[in-house]
């Protein structure tokens, strides 16, 4: 079973709707070489917010070693006290898997438009010059 973006879902299956559809996500021959749909999100850009990413498929943890899983968590309050609390409740689905790296979303968006403004900064300091 297996969740796809809606990128994914209408490069697939344009015009249709992907639920219950199978999609190869193993090499031809492999047991289970195919998996079904049984759902489709939008399309989350990540890590760069300048270019169009490849379609997205999310998969079961279980199974399919090898990954970073990633939680997000959606708050009205202050994220960063929220961490606590993400890391017990993750602790008693997995007690050695670590939560790091927890900070609020704007953060990693303003990680990811860095280099976007380090540009902009050296384009406009060199206009400035002439």
């Amino acid at each position: 079973m297996i969740i796809i973006d809606e990128t994914l879902a209408a490069r697939a299956w344009p015009g249709e709707n992907a639920v219950g559809k199978r999609l190869q996500t193993q090499p031809t021959g492999s047991p289970n070489a195919f998996s079904e749909v049984v759902g489709v999100v939008e399309h989350v850009r990540s890590q760069d917010l300048a270019r169009a990413v490849r379609p997205q498929i999310f998969r079961p943890l279980i199974g399919f070693g090898g990954t970073q899983p990633f939680v997000v968590v959606r708050t009205t309050g202050d994220p960063i006290s929220l961490t606590p609390a993400v890391r017990q409740v993750v602790a008693s689905m997995d007690p050695d898997a670590p939560v790091d790296r927890a900070q609020p979303l704007s953060a990693y968006v303003g990680d990811a438009l860095a280099q976007s403004r380090l540009t902009l900064v050296l384009m406009a300091d060199s206009v400035s010059l002439r």
